[in-house]
């Protein structure tokens, strides 16, 4: 993942660094191997990469590419780790150069960066935004900046199997294009963002990574060659529809084909994703918000028969801190219709560390005992805790393409479940979280679980079942990316 520090603390530093350092950043340049409009590409670095690690894909863009393509990988940055102040100088230093071998400044200019090499460009491209004609960030993002207000042309691209800037981590970018794109349509072509399949953190560059894309990135699929291949087509077709005065109205149009086509294969390969993600929890309009598990999870120990579904309401109510959740109860009542409503309570738990979906849900749900006494019906046997979860395993299984689940299957680290811990009052309860285990082959889940019996005089919290519940959105997560990561103990 993109360092999460904070770029003006980081300049700060540096600059005070740079004071006592001597040596400037350097560029490699990569002669054009074509004939025709002439067009420039400076690139920078992921962390602790060398620029130069990029010859092998900026080659095979140079190579599919129908246009007269000046590279320059920028290098030689502080301690390799690329900054906002050397990129400048280095960007500049390149476009020097390009003067000196008879560009102008109106040679279309192109900037890449890798991951952190992406970030530390943003505060250039807004402030040489009419000199830009589009970006291309390989395996990155800007953290706060929206979709929209990025001032140039400006593709998203990230490989499925990334473990640093994940496939979870590129969804807000898709939802915010994908809003865009409903206002605007050509947006699909200015901001696309595409993920290339079977296609890791490492293979955007070449040669030996730095220990944290070692620890962190899932290991390769396809050999680099056939990466470079794949990223270089839609970077191509990026950059074709993006340079102006081109006297090629056919392969222009060629090539937004091409990248509207890419994005569409994008939204496919994210759907299971976004299916997962919001059943953790919607918002009813201009209301409460409810989750579609939480329904689930208690529809899963009511257990009532398809015959006597249209007597029974489920519905969920999800809370916003920690201290409402710890004074509700579920309820039971019966409507004017005559038909019994349940209403679970439940809340997000935040993720932790590099994940994106939430940690778990607080569940308090109703028993099925005491929905029996509402309601006469055929009832099939109820579920713990423990028999919920894995049945969220199994439903976003289900959602998964069938290669990511034969991926994990092969080759990610098993989800397992244990028993359910019990605890005897709703105080224990509260202090409880979702059990995560990890070995180098399986990660094992516990969820707490309390139960209370049904008591006539006792409202709310008689015939209730509280569970740590683990989310769709984290089981998918867990098998697209989180389970084919190295495990680091």
């Amino acid at each position: 993942m993109i360092f999460k520090i904070h770029l003006c603390i980081f300049v700060l530093l540096l600059n005070g660094f740079l004071q006592v350092t001597k040596g400037a950043p350097s560029n490699v340049y990569l002669d054009p191997v074509k004939q025709g409009r002439d067009v420039i590409l400076i690139v920078i670095p992921g962390a602790y990469i060398r620029g130069e690690a990029y010859r092998p894909l900026c080659e095979e863009l140079q190579r599919q590419s129908s246009l007269r393509l000046h590279v320059a990988l920028t290098t030689d940055y502080v301690a390799n780790l690329p900054n906002p102040g050397e990129a400048v100088i280095a960007i500049n230093n390149a476009l020097a150069e390009f003067q000196r071998r008879g560009l102008d400044e109106s040679t279309p200019l192109f900037l890449s960066g890798h991951s952190l090499g992406g970030a530390v460009i943003e505060q250039y491209i807004f402030e040489n935004a009419d000199k830009i004609s589009g970006v291309l960030l390989w395996a990155s993002y800007f953290s706060e900046t929206k979709l929209e207000d990025i001032p140039v042309p400006l593709m998203h691209l990230s490989g499925s199997i990334d473990g640093q800037v994940t496939v979870t981590d590129m969804t807000r970018e898709f939802e915010q294009l994908m809003e865009l794109h409903t206002r605007d349509q050509e947006m699909v072509y200015r901001l696309p963002v595409v993920i290339s399949e079977n296609v890791n953190h490492a293979q955007f560059a070449s040669g030996p990574m730095p220990l944290r894309v070692r620890r962190e990135d899932i290991p390769a699929e396809i050999p680099s060659e056939e990466a470079y291949e794949k990223l270089a087509k839609v970077c191509s077709d990026f950059i074709l529809v993006h340079t102006p005065n081109l006297n090629d109205a056919e392969s222009k149009e060629q090539a937004k084909f091409d990248v509207k086509t890419a994005v569409a294969e994008t939204n496919s390969f994210l759907q299971p994703i976004f299916e997962a993600r919001g059943m953790e929890e919607k918002r009813k309009i201009r209301s409460y918000k409810y989750s579609e598990w939480l329904n689930t999870a208690q529809n899963l120990v009511a257990n009532i028969s398809d015959e006597s579904q249209d007597r029974i309401l489920t519905q969920s109510l999800m809370y916003d801190y920690e201290e409402d959740l710890s004074e509700s109860v579920p309820s039971i009542v019966t409507d004017s219709s005559q038909r019994v409503v349940i209403t679970a309570r439940g809340i997000l738990r935040p993720a932790t560390g590099d994940k994106r979906s939430s940690r778990e849900i607080a569940a308090k749900l109703k028993t099925q005992e005491v929905i029996s006494t509402y309601l006469s019906a055929e009832f099939g046997s109820t579920v713990d805790c423990r028999a919920i979860n894995e049945n969220c395993l199994v439903i976003a299984m289900d959602l998964a393409s069938k290669e990511t689940v034969d991926r994990y299957k092969d080759r990610g680290r098993q989800m397992s479940f244990a028993d359910d811990m019990e605890v005897l009052s709703i105080p224990e309860w509260d202090q409880t979280t979702l059990s995560y285990s990890e070995t180098a082959s399986t990660m094992t889940v516990r969820s707490s679980i309390y139960r209370s019996p049904m008591e006539p005089y006792i409202s709310g919290e008689s015939g209730v079942q509280y569970c740590n519940l683990l989310s769709p959105y984290r089981a998918i997560e867990w098998l697209y990316v989180l389970s084919l990561k190295p495990y680091n103990g």
